[in-house]
């Protein structure tokens, strides 16, 4: 948690200092995704996880990509120090 905080904070913190110079910096933070990066856990242990989501499923590439997209076209241009929890949370 903590590094996940530490992150968060430097996301804000870079975010002003490169605010000058056009730049906007910001955190996608993905909950659980079918990928093979949790193949491996058990599947109650993911259901425990999805199960406390307000939406209650595994997000997608595709979900995570939206965000993406949007944070690349003009609708992302006043965004900048957020993080964006793509978790069903």
């Amino acid at each position: 948690m903590a590094s996940k905080a530490g992150v968060e904070g430097f996301t804000r913190a870079f975010a002003r200092e490169m605010a000058p110079h056009g730049v906007t910096v910001n955190v996608i933070a993905p909950g659980p995704i079918d990928t093979d990066m949790i193949a491996n856990v058990p599947s109650e242990k993911l259901q425990a996880i999805v199960n406390r989501q307000v939406i209650a499923r595994k997000a997608s590439v595709e979900d995570v990509w939206q965000i993406v997209r949007m944070l690349l076209s003009p609708a992302g241009n006043m965004l900048s120090g957020q993080v964006f929890h793509v978790c069903g949370a």
